[in-house]
């Protein structure tokens, strides 16, 4: 089973296709099996060499109990070993969710890995903590609620190690408004091909606000605004949301 480590821990990763390096980071509570049961993989291997990652705490990769064993800057050094370990200097990136997070977090902490950025909602907002720890309250309830997940798709889901969930959880309810600082904060410096995709979210929400503050400071950020899909439906519709990512990527890469 391929993995990288970073201070102790085994980060599991997966490498799809030929081309230009593509990290895909996907959402709470999911793993690198997403990507191919909602068709990220297969549509797009011909032509990007797909990096899928398992964050600490999902999947194959290891997972910590200990809050302390979760912040951005160490899930973004899992990352960074896994393409140290590939020796993969450059790579576009897509992060749906807390993926986008991370993206924000590479671009502070690693701007010069970065080719491009595609953020699909994915900012963090004040009401993270209390969502997460109400999804964490009814978990089996939340998974079997949510009908675009096929049955094998849900059983991998609820097989998530919940007292590592449950540590993920207060990292966030912890760190929450440094992670939103973090990713106001970097909006300013990032220089890259960016383009930003958003669901239905409310006008008045922190993630609107964030999101439309990236695509007003990035030079020449694209914008793409998916009003009729919620939040995972934007990450489960790729039918929709691929057409916009590969427009944006043929794009970056000429560059």
């Amino acid at each position: 089973m391929p993995s990288a480590q970073n201070q102790g821990i085994n980060i599991y990763y997966q490498v799809e296709g030929e081309g230009s390096p593509l990290l895909m980071l996907g959402g709470f509570p999911g793993s690198v099996e997403d990507m191919h049961d909602f068709e990220y993989v297969s549509k797009l291997k011909e032509d990007y060499k797909l990096i899928l990652i398992d964050y600490r705490g999902f999947g194959k990769s290891d997972k910590p109990h200990d809050t302390d064993q979760y912040s951005i800057k160490l899930i973004v050094e899992d990352i960074v070993a896994v393409l140290k370990e590939l020796a993969i200097k450059k790579c576009h990136v897509y992060g749906h969710s807390m993926g986008g997070w991370i993206i924000y977090g590479l671009a502070k902490y690693y701007p010069n890995i970065l080719l491009s950025m595609i953020i699909s909602d994915g900012v963090p907002g004040s009401g993270d903590p209390e969502g997460i720890r109400e999804v964490l309250g009814a978990f089996d309830e939340f998974i079997n609620s949510i009908d675009s997940l096929t049955a094998l798709q849900k059983e991998r889901w609820l097989s998530n190690d919940l007292k590592a969930l449950n540590a993920i959880s207060d990292w966030v309810v912890k760190d929450n408004q440094l992670i939103i600082n973090l990713v106001d904060s970097v909006i300013s410096e990032i220089n890259i091909p960016c383009l930003v995709l958003m669901s239905n979210l409310p006008e008045e929400s922190d993630e609107y606000i964030l999101l439309k503050k990236t695509v007003d400071l990035i030079p020449n950020a694209e914008f793409a605004h998916f009003n009729e899909l919620s939040h995972f439906e934007l990450f489960f519709r790729s039918d929709l949301v691929l057409p916009k990512i590969k427009k944006f990527l043929a794009k970056a890469s000429s560059k």
